[in-house]
């Protein structure tokens, strides 16, 4: 526990003395951060509570039973697309990374080194994601007219577990891979990830089930109260995402029981993938380290060996300096593992976002809702650019 301690302070110290640089590059840069970050809170938080849901409010009988589906939806998308980067991540941190090479040489227990690394899993994983998600809940707390007690005990009691579970699963799943590809072969383990990102996109729809918030306009108000009855979140009542909104509906009708429940439904499965975590990590991660480890060692140049130019068309030796650093790019995307992770992170990505554009009727006629898809539409190529473009300079923050 002292060595976790230790390990944790440095963290803490290294995180201190970045954020606390008094040179002047170091201040502008953490300036601009933090100006981009309050601009991007600000922004996210006017735009789902001014252009989104206060109007969503003022729609008689199924306002705010569509706000909650329409937060219902994206905690699932976000929860998913924590699972996803705690994965990437996970397989980056815990197996290839020099830090974790050098303290495993030290006098530090597997359980030790990996609390460590798992607290950088969590917060790599979830900072962007959080920043999106923070300004939502915010909406939300502000249209349902919660305080600011209430809006704290929902970050701590409901946010966090559901967090950890994301990310819990997501690094389990992370170890689990790494141990069986022992045994199987590249091309296999190709298609396994092919067939989970199809799976992966499934399993968005059908529990989201877009298909329900789309309504044609009708004065049968028949159709309309068979629209409502069937309308009551729908969802799939042992996701954390449904366990999550109910949280904030108890909090809306003061529903203090019914909201320790979901609470509890959602600390009970975060302890409950935190300990099948830590049982994996017991048994199997030192030793997956050891044989991972060992394969990316015998890659390394023996004494007395040399290097033959290459015969393939990208590694072919050349003048041209742009033509060398293409075809270092694309060798790079070939030969390393996570540049795969990137691109399945982006066609998932871009499979919803067209998936979701399907469902968007072409008869919209109200000019806010025109303003509001043409913004979110504008806002998604820019992530997409902003992505690929930075992807080869600071790959983490490309990820994320």
């Amino acid at each position: 526990m002292q060595i976790l301690k230790l390990l944790i302070l440095t963290k803490l110290k290294i995180l201190a003395a970045v954020l606390l640089d008094k040179r002047k590059k170091y201040v502008l840069r953490n300036l601009i951060m933090l100006f981009l970050l309050s601009t991007l809170l600000l922004a996210s938080y006017l735009f789902f509570h001014n252009l989104i849901f206060r109007y969503v409010v003022t729609i008689e009988d199924i306002g705010f039973l569509l706000i909650d589906r329409l937060v219902n939806i994206g905690f699932l998308i976000f929860f998913f697309m924590l699972i996803v980067s705690s994965f990437v991540i996970s397989l980056t941190s815990l197996f290839r990374s020099r830090e974790t090479e050098f303290l495993f040489s030290t006098p530090v227990s597997d359980s030790e080194l990996f609390t460590s690394k798992y607290f950088d899993i969590v917060i790599f994983s979830s900072w962007v994601i959080l920043i999106m998600a923070l300004p939502i809940l915010y909406s939300y707390a502000k249209v349902r007219d919660f305080g600011t007690l209430e809006y704290a005990l929902t970050g701590i009691i409901a946010l966090l577990p559901f967090v950890l579970i994301a990310t819990s699963f997501g690094t389990l799943l992370a170890i689990i891979v790494k141990f069986v590809s022992k045994y199987i072969s590249l091309r296999l383990l190709i298609l396994i990830a092919v067939v989970s990102f199809a799976g992966f996109i499934y399993m968005v729809i059908e529990i989201a089930q877009p298909t329900q918030l789309k309504i044609q306009f009708t004065e049968d108000f028949r159709a309309l109260n068979l629209f409502i009855n069937n309308f009551q979140l729908n969802s799939n009542p042992f996701t954390p995402n449904f366990w999550f909104i109910q949280c904030l509906r108890a909090l809306d009708l003061h529903d203090y029981s019914k909201l320790f429940m979901y609470a509890g439904a959602l600390i009970t499965t975060a302890l409950l993938f935190l300990s099948l975590l830590y049982t994996f990590v017991k048994k199997i991660y030192f030793n997956i380290w050891l044989i991972s480890f060992g394969q990316a060692k015998s890659g390394t140049l023996k004494e007395g060996m040399t290097i033959q130019p290459g015969t393939g068309f990208f590694s072919r030796p050349t003048n041209n300096p742009e033509r060398a650093l293409l075809n270092k790019d694309i060798l790079i995307f070939f030969r390393e593992p996570e540049q795969w992770a990137q691109l399945l992170f982006i066609l998932a990505l871009l499979a919803l976002y067209f998936i979701n554009l399907s469902f968007i009727p072409e008869d919209i006629e109200i000019e806010q809702w025109r303003t509001i898809l043409f913004i979110m539409n504008f806002v998604f190529c820019g992530l997409i650019l902003a992505t690929l473009s930075i992807r080869f300079v600071y790959p983490s923050i490309s990820l994320e």
